[in-house]
């Protein structure tokens, strides 16, 4: 459940996560469309088609207002890319970007009615004051420099064919240091220190774990 990988994830990145948030593709539709839309740059045209779940994208390249069926399309667009699921991670870097964007642009009270609304349809265990709080605190952010990124690491195919991306320890130290504030720094030995993330029984994977990041990408 929610609250066990709240936890799990505080231990593996020695960082105490206090709140969790669960957000359905229909909530992202409902708040795009609450903001008035995003503005983003499409960076190839987008083409896809899956009726057995029923989704359908077409995007163009270039620059875009999406409203929240759009932005659905964005968020969930993978095909086109060469390395698939990374790629539609970055794309949805961009989104959340432009989504941060948008609301320092809204005024207080269309920023309250937003952060209600997110809270109806969000899975959450923050409290209205809370978020109301971090809400105040995010309008103070540039929202042009707000860091986002993926925990280091690199994409393996594993023994079945299947593809994983598997986490570098001491890139995941230096991020966690950087992004998350630990405090005090955290040593590698500090990092994952049940190893969650590694696979000694599996020497690709485990390499990949215990190398340093000038090592990565590895043969």
């Amino acid at each position: 459940g929610e609250r066990g990988v709240k936890d799990l994830l505080s231990q593996a990145l020695g960082v105490p996560i206090h709140y969790f948030a669960v957000l359905d593709l229909s909530c992202l539709k409902d708040l795009v469309d609450a903001i008035g839309g995003v503005d983003l740059e499409i960076p190839l045209d987008m083409q896809y088609s899956d009726p057995a779940q029923g989704l359908e994208i077409d995007l163009h390249a270039g620059q875009n207002h999406l409203n929240g069926k759009e932005a659905e399309q964005f968020v969930r667009y993978r095909s086109g890319y060469v390395n698939a699921d990374l790629g539609r991670l970055d794309a949805q870097k961009i989104f959340l970007a432009a989504f941060a964007k948008k609301c320092c642009t809204l005024t207080p009270s269309q920023m309250l009615r937003v952060t209600c609304l997110a809270l109806t349809k969000l899975q959450t265990d923050i409290d209205l004051p809370s978020a109301c709080r971090v809400v105040s605190l995010l309008r103070e952010c540039d929202a042009d420099h707000i860091p986002m990124a993926t925990l280091a690491g690199q994409a393996e195919q594993g023994a079945s064919g299947a593809w994983y991306y598997v986490v570098n320890r001491a890139g995941g130290t230096r991020m966690a240091n950087e992004y998350l504030h630990a405090d005090p720094p955290l040593t590698p030995e500090q990092f994952d220190p049940q190893g969650l993330f590694d696979r000694i029984s599996f020497k690709k994977f485990h390499n990949i774990y215990l190398a340093s990041e000038a090592e990565l990408p590895l043969d």
